[in-house]
């Protein structure tokens, strides 16, 4: 540092000498100290160098922060600031004043304000010259956002001008905006008290839509701002007040397709709901890239208006190749991967998709009298996503309103491996269906089918999994699911997903799942008093179905503590039955407990269920999973510096099982279950992107239900191999 001058270290505000953290205050403040991570460690600005002459100083410049310089006019203009900041939120006689010390280099800032009296609201009222304005404010009371009592905080009043505006332009009043809303104040010299009156300008009419153009094919980056600007060929489409141009002869989405996608209808009051609703509408349709939604006034007309919707097509196909790489405990593998999609099938942005892959991986050690001496997969996905409700005895208004969506997919797969050859085949129908703003989404797998079918299998194997149980046993068993499941997601984070620390607000996510299988192939074969197996089970065209219910929840919190630091909270559970026709769960719907979005204390797979220990058996992998899921987590993201950031985080969890399975001793779900939950810590680094979030935790054990009563608590112990595991993966955990 050069002589006589100082690094902003601390900067404090106190209101009447209390600390303050109030947020428009904290933004007030010209020069901010240097960041501290954990409150107590400058990283960003250890990183920055203020040397630019080699590339190692010159990347340490882009990753870190240069530290503030003191000067004392900044600090006075602060002062200014933040006694304006005071005025506006009701304190019309608040002083600012600052206090400056400076040691060994670095300057310590305490700003002081006194509030001084503040001003409140005594009587208001809403006045308009237009009777009909003054209707509708009124009959809006109960969501008026100025009350009696509160303080005279302008940004209050730029909010209720915001909600005013926004209301009446609901109405049709499209030429209403903000500065027709004016308030004025009645203060009494040494008054604390302040009568406000709104006042909401006449003189405006409510519009209506007269006609609703499609312009196709527009280039928005080419075209002019010209609305008239178009192509070479317009039309009128099936339904009155409305017309289409296309810039070919034919056009590339159904007038149906079209009219279902606007909200904005002719003959209607304008409404922003509707702009913002046909906007939502078209742009998910998959055709399209680009949507622009304008309304402009008809020339000579009564208060009417034309919108034009413009629309900027994808092309019709898209292919996609992967290649991967695999490497399984020396065993070297490669899988190769290619996808084709049509975004238009049947010209109503229907997307047919074709999803190829297959692999390939050599494997070493003893294969005799096995089936085959590698692996080999082999699959095909095939899907129609239609952007529309596809469902009997429902009208265009209610389609239009669900935007929703209908999913038709089917999958094959072909799995060869030493001990067996495996084929699963899979078929979905199912509707998506979201709220105008994608705060709430739904997914209902009206039939959800699968089946899976083992053709060959060496006798060796066949023998060795039949004596280990019956949750291994089923797992190489041929075995058919019929069922319907539905997920509801709830939360405010749809906009700022992956990227939690960009927002000061706080986030929240709720899943809710339930599940049901064989449900009505069981009543249907009791009705019809169906043959039984020798095991008690019914069949279907020779083969078993799954009969169970399953439900589950998922929740997670994001509470803002600074504007580098976040405070992550996650609870989920899930409880999984198998009756009538099943006696056990399939192996994929049932729940398993570690991995990088669980406990991480464990790999994946490695936990439970409830104090069962592992042996050195390869089919521990399917002894350790449950019926029954709880996984808790807390978590401290805070940012580093550039696109880093840190996580220091504590899990507990477990599964377990309803039954008293063989093979998986001390696994049932018992009134004690809480002895039973492990616990793991840990510290996490991350990369965050606006397009990706790399992510590497490092998991240790805390408490393990597995051993014995000397060695469950591993905190002392944290870096034995076996206490401590590290993951690596993409996104957040939660």
């Amino acid at each position: 540092m050069p002589d006589g001058e100082a690094v902003v270290s601390r900067v404090e505000i106190r209101v009447d000498g209390v600390p303050s953290q109030d947020n428009q205050l904290r933004m007030a403040i010209l020069q901010r100290p240097y960041r501290r991570t954990f409150g107590f460690l400058p990283i960003s600005a250890w990183v920055w160098h203020p040397d630019n002459t080699t590339a190692w100083h010159r990347m340490r410049r882009r990753l870190g922060t240069a530290p503030a310089i003191y000067d004392e006019e900044k600090t006075n203009r602060t002062d200014r600031t933040l006694q304006r900041v005071m005025e506006q939120q009701g304190y019309l006689d608040a002083v600012a004043t600052h206090h400056t010390r400076i040691r060994n280099g670095k300057a310590t800032v305490r700003y002081d304000i006194r509030s001084g009296r503040p001003r409140r609201l005594a009587a208001l009222s809403y006045v308009s010259a237009d009777t009909t304005l003054q209707r509708i404010v009124d009959q809006t009371a109960s969501s008026r956002l100025l009350q009696s009592g509160q303080l005279l905080d302008r940004s209050r009043l730029e909010s209720e001008r915001e909600r005013i505006t926004a209301l009446l332009r609901e109405r049709g009043y499209w030429d209403f905006n903000k500065e027709d809303v004016s308030f004025l104040a009645d203060t009494l010299a040494g008054s604390e008290e302040v009568d406000l009156t709104c006042v909401l300008r006449g003189g405006h009419e409510p519009w209506r839509i007269r006609q609703v153009h499609f312009i196709t094919n527009y280039d928005m980056l080419a075209a002019s701002a010209d609305s008239s600007s178009t192509p070479s060929f317009t039309r009128p489409m099936d339904q009155p007040g409305y017309d289409v141009t296309w810039s070919g002869e034919h056009g590339y989405l159904r007038d149906r397709v079209l009219i279902r996608n606007s909200h904005v209808l002719p003959g209607t009051l304008y409404s922003e709901r509707a702009i913002r609703n046909t906007y939502a509408s078209l742009s998910r349709l998959h055709i399209l890239r680009y949507v622009n939604v304008r309304v402009e006034p008809v020339p000579d007309s009564n208060q009417e208006l034309d919108c034009y919707i413009f629309l900027s097509p994808l092309s019709n196909h898209a292919v996609q190749f992967e290649i991967d790489g695999t490497n399984t405990a020396g065993d070297l593998g490669f899988a190769l991967g290619a996808t084709y999609q049509h975004r238009n099938i049947f010209h109503g942005s229907e997307a047919f998709t074709t999803h190829l892959k297959g692999s390939y991986e050599a494997l070493s050690g003893n294969v005799e009298k096995l089936v085959n001496d590698n692996y080999q997969e082999y699959s095909a996905e095939f899907s129609i996503d239609f952007p529309q409700f596809l469902f009997p005895f429902i009208n265009d208004e209610t389609r239009r309103k669900s935007l929703a969506t209908t999913l038709v997919k089917a999958s094959l797969s072909r799995q060869r491996r030493p001990e067996y050859n495996r084929n699963v085949a899979q078929a979905v129908v199912g509707y998506k269906w979201s709220t105008a703003n994608a705060s709430i989404r739904h997914v209902w797998d009206v039939i959800n089918l699968s089946y899976v079918y083992l053709p060959q299998q060496s006798a060796t194997f066949e023998e060795l999994v039949r004596n280990l149980g019956p949750i291994i046993y089923s797992s190489y068993t041929n075995h058919f699911i019929f069922g319907m499941d539905y997920t509801i997601y709830m939360g405010n984070n749809t906009l700022t997903t992956g990227r939690t620390q960009q927002t000061t607000r706080d986030l929240w996510y709720l899943r809710i799942n339930p599940e049901i299988s064989g449900n009505l192939l069981g009543g249907l074969c009791q009705s019809l008093h169906a043959p039984q197996t020798s095991e008690g089970r019914y069949e279907i065209l020779g083969q078993p179905f799954e009969q169970y219910a399953r439900f589950d929840a998922d929740w997670s919190y994001s509470h803002y503590m600074t504007d580098r630091s976040r405070l992550a909270l996650h609870l989920a559970g899930g409880v999984a039955v198998p009756y009538g026709n099943s006696d056990v769960m399939p192996f994929e719907k049932r729940y398993y407990s570690g991995g990088a979005n669980s406990v991480r204390g464990w790999s994946v797979r490695e936990l439970g269920p409830g104090r069962y220990a592992t042996g050195s058996s390869a089919f521990n992998y399917f002894n350790q999973c449950g019926d029954v899921r709880l996984d808790a987590s807390v978590e401290l993201r805070t940012r580093l510096f550039w696109k880093f950031e840190s996580a220091f985080f504590l899990d507990a969890g477990n599964v377990w099982t309803i039954k008293d399975y063989e093979n998986q001793e001390g696994g049932r779900f018992t009134s004690s279950f809480y002895k039973e939950i492990a616990a793991s810590w840990g510290i996490g680094l991350r990369v965050v992107t606006d397009f990706v979030i790399l992510r590497l935790d490092w998991g240790f054990k805390g408490y393990d239900p597995s051993a014995d009563a000397d060695e469950a608590w591993s905190l002392p112990h944290p870096f034995r191999s076996n206490h401590n595991t590290l993951h690596f993966a993409v996104g957040y955990p939660f």
